[in-house]
C-alpha cells in the first residue's frame, strides 16, 4: 500500500505544480492584456488629442482670413469656443509683423536687439559679425577658425538662416542667449518690424538702430490692411496628464485672392 501512497503524493504534486504554473501563464495573460489596453488607450488619446489641436489651429488660421470674422491676434491664451467633451483645447495667435528677421536685420539692429537684452558689448560686436557672416555669401568672418578650434565640424555657410534653432550653430551664440533672443525674431516677417506690433524689447533695439520705419509711426492702418502678414497660431489640447500642442507659422497675404493663407511651419511641441 506504500507505494500506491507514495505515487498518490507524486501526482498530487504534479498537479499542483500544473495548476501553479497554469496560474503563472494566467496573470501574465491578463496583465500583457491590461498593458495592451493601456497602450491602446493612450493611442487613441494621443490620435483624439492631435486632432483636437489641429482643428481648433485650423480654425483660427480661417479667422485670420481676409473677410472671416478676426480672432485677436494679441498672444493671449483662450478656449476653443467650438471645443467640447472631456478635452480642453487653449489656442492663441501671435502676429509676427513686429519681431526682426534675422535674415534681414542689419548690424545695428542686432546691435540693439543686444543692448535692449543686457548683452555686454564685447559679447554682441563679435557675435553681430559672425551673425551677419553666417547668412552672406563671400563674406569673411574673424571668428570662421574658432568653429575648428572648438571641435565643430561645420562653419558659416553664406546662406540664409533656415530655422530660429540654426542661430544657435553660429559661433557665440549660447543657449541661454538664443532662448533671450527667440521671442524677438521670426523668420517669417518679409518687412521691417512694424513698431505697432512690436514688443518692448523691439522696440527698444529699433530706437537704438536709429530705424527710419520706428521714426514714421509705422505702416497705417489702412496700409497694414493690405500688406501680407506673418502669424504664428498654437493649439494646445489636453485630457489629464495627457497634451498635444500644434504650432502653424503662417503668411496671410490679402492682395493673394485665389490662396491668401501660406503655411510656412508646421510642428508639434
Amino acid at each position: 500500500m506504500r507505494p500506491r501512497h507514495r505515487e498518490s503524493g507524486f501526482a498530487l504534486l504534479v498537479v499542483l505544480w500544473t495548476l501553479g504554473l497554469l496560474a503563472l501563464l494566467g496573470t501574465r495573460v491578463v496583465g500583457a492584456g491590461r498593458t495592451e489596453m493601456t497602450l491602446a488607450g493612450n493611442l487613441e488619446r494621443s490620435a483624439r488629442l492631435e486632432a483636437l489641436a489641429d482643428g481648433a489651429a485650423r480654425t483660427a488660421l480661417f479667422h485670420r482670413l481676409p473677410g472671416a470674422p478676426p480672432w485677436p491676434a494679441d498672444g493671449q491664451w483662450r478656449s476653443d469656443p467650438q471645443a467640447g467633451g472631456a478635452a480642453r483645447v487653449a489656442l492663441r495667435i501671435i502676429a509676427l509683423g513686429g519681431r526682426i528677421n534675422p535674415n534681414l536685420a542689419p548690424p545695428e539692429e542686432w546691435m540693439g536687439l543686444f543692448t535692449a537684452l543686457g548683452v555686454p558689448r564685447e559679447v554682441a560686436a563679435p557675435l553681430t559679425g559672425a551673425l551677419i557672416a553666417w547668412r552672406t555669401p563671400g563674406m569673411g568672418d574673424p571668428s570662421a577658425a574658432k568653429y575648428t578650434q572648438t571641435n565643430r565640424d561645420w562653419g558659416p555657410p553664406g546662406t540664409q538662416f533656415e530655422s530660429l534653432g540654426e542661430l544657435g550653430l553660429v559661433y557665440g551664440t549660447t543657449p541661454e542667449l538664443l532662448a533671450l533672443l527667440r521671442p524677438h525674431l521670426s523668420l517669417a516677417t518679409t518687412l521691417e518690424p512694424d513698431p505697432v506690433l512690436a514688443d518692448p524689447v523691439v522696440l527698444r533695439a529699433l530706437s537704438l538702430a536709429g530705424n527710419s520705419n520706428l521714426s514714421a509711426g509705422g505702416a497705417a492702418a489702412a496700409d497694414r490692411a493690405l500688406r501680407a502678414q506673418a502669424y504664428e497660431i498654437e493649439a494646445l489640447a489636453t485630457d489629464g496628464p495627457a497634451r498635444f500642442g500644434r504650432r502653424i507659422t503662417v503668411l496671410i497675404d490679402p492682395s493673394d485672392t485665389d490662396h491668401p493663407a501660406h503655411v510656412l511651419g508646421w510642428e508639434s511641441f
